[in-house]
């Protein structure tokens, strides 16, 4: 746990960035696979499309000033994740007396906000489109498909339809769940805020229901439910790839701090007692995953991230990196 005149510090500089609140704006793009319903594409032509389109130029390390920050606002994640919900609420800019997402129904929540769904089983594998294979096998989870009598399941959900607002934006949500090993991969994030502006004409006017973390929690919960699991059974999430360069950013600093490379599985990995884990949490590929949990207590139980993985994917190089999150019971 934070001692109590640290986190008040990282309080006060996260006060001048202001903590989203529940179901309000997060970064708009984190990474996304592919955007669209797809119809008639093979794991071939998928493969095509995703698996040699990475480039991965060298990236910057974080400066000085994006460091202490990134540090400080993942301090208070960290936080709210070991907190009571109404702890919790407290940390937001206005505090709240709740950090509780309102969206709790699968799939009534997703199509009444104008989503979706496609299940993306037939257009992906774990060798070339998201060559996840060494790092899922390594953690000793299921490694197979769909169709290779794995536990896997993707699942594609578009804002296409128009319900309670009149335009959808386009935005899209690649996820694969394993709920028998507590297995979530979030692959492709394209949110509303980031694609609606770029339609023609510009959709301004986005869902409530918009953020990776509530579109990924209710898919969770009814994945969960079906599978005669509870939802509390999360313990890892995975990022991949992570494209971001803010994200890239932090990560070629956490691995200068520690003197390490970017390498394959089984990589390099930070706790979150640590600066290099709280920056990481607060990368904008790290942040959905925090409110995933923060925001989900009633049904998810009091969890938080213990250690973070950095390390590069299976496919043809250059690849970006890939941020692997550790999930356990915090000590409340």
């Amino acid at each position: 746990m934070l001692k109590l005149w640290s986190l008040a510090i990282c309080l006060a500089v996260a006060a001048a960035f202001v903590l989203p609140q529940p179901n309000g704006k997060q970064n708009p793009r984190s990474t996304a696979p592919f955007n669209g319903i797809v119809t008639s594409l093979n794991v071939e032509n998928v493969t095509r499309l995703l698996g040699f389109t990475f480039t991965t130029p060298a990236t910057e390390p974080a400066s000085d000033e994006e460091w202490d920050k990134a540090v400080c606002k993942g301090a208070v994640l960290l936080a709210q994740m070991e907190a009571t919900d109404k702890e919790a609420g407290k940390m937001y800019n206005p505090p709240l007396e709740s950090a509780q997402s309102k969206f709790t129904s699968f799939p009534d929540d997703l199509e009444k906000w104008g989503y979706g769904s496609l299940e993306y089983d037939d257009y992906y594998d774990f060798k070339v489109s998201l060559p996840l294979t060494s790092a899922l096998e390594g953690l000793g989870v299921d490694a197979k498909i769909k169709s290779d009598g794995g536990k896997n399941r993707a699942v594609l959900w578009e804002h296409e339809n128009e319900k309670t607002i009149a335009n959808p934006t386009g935005a899209s949500y690649t996820t694969v769940f394993n709920p028998d090993d507590g297995v979530i991969i979030a692959w492709g994030k394209y949110s509303p805020a980031y694609m609606g502006p770029k339609k023609n004409p510009p959709v301004t006017v986005f869902p409530a229901l918009k953020s990776w973390s509530d579109v990924t929690f209710l898919q969770w919960a009814g994945l969960t439910s079906k599978a005669g699991k509870s939802a509390g059974n999360i313990r890892h999430i995975i990022s991949s790839p992570v494209e971001n360069k803010p994200s890239q950013a932090l990560i070629a600093r956490a691995l200068k701090n520690a003197k390490k490379e970017l390498g394959a599985w089984p990589g390099t990995s930070f706790t979150t007692t640590t600066d290099e884990g709280k920056a990481l949490l607060a990368a904008p590929n790290g942040v959905g995953i925090t409110y995933f949990l923060s925001q989900h207590k009633a049904q998810l139980g009091t969890k938080t991230v213990t250690k973070l993985t950095v390390f590069v994917d299976g496919g043809n190089s250059p690849r970006p990196p890939s941020l692997l999150f550790y999930v356990a019971d915090a000590d409340v």
